[in-house]
């Protein structure tokens, strides 16, 4: 699975997978960043076929989104 953002400045954020119930499955990546692009491409073997959400956690935005394992 591929994630791509763009940080403005330097900052802490987290990127998290949560199922549908809002509990949180993996921790996709967590840690300081320097503005600019940033991308991770990360393994999603192990996970159940089935939808879940990913939440994007930073000082200034918190993202939500959908992403289905099949």
């Amino acid at each position: 699975v591929h994630f791509e953002w763009v940080s403005p400045v330097d900052d802490h954020v987290r990127l998290e997978l949560l199922n549908t119930m809002g509990v949180r499955e993996a921790v996709i990546f967590e840690g300081n960043v320097s503005a600019g692009a940033h991308a991770i491409d990360w393994d999603a073997t192990g996970l159940k076929d089935r939808i879940y959400l990913y939440r994007f956690v930073s000082s200034n935005k918190i993202q939500h989104g959908k992403l289905m394992r099949r």
